[in-house]
């Protein structure tokens, strides 16, 4: 079994998902899909406003890169302004 190292993070909703473990993350109807190892999925954000689904798929991609450097991201919801830690 492979183990990720744990790096929680919340959606805009406040739903905390591990952020390490993603892959790959899509724009789809009605939100934003997130997958993980085999195209897997781990979690689903509803939205309805494209350009916010557009921002949170920005935001957490932005997050699964500083964590593939070891940092940590907080996503902002509000602007696509980067919150590096």
């Amino acid at each position: 079994m492979a183990t990720h190292k744990r790096n929680l993070i919340k959606d805009h909703n406040g739903d905390l998902f591990n952020v390490s473990e993603v892959q790959a993350v899509k724009h789809v109807t009605g939100g934003v899909m997130i997958f993980g190892a085999n195209n897997r999925p781990l979690h689903f954000i509803k939205v309805a406003d494209v350009d916010m689904a557009t921002l949170i798929r920005d935001e957490i991609i932005l997050s699964v890169e500083a964590a593939a450097e070891g940092r940590k991201y907080v996503p902002n919801w509000a602007s696509n302004t980067p919150t590096a830690l």
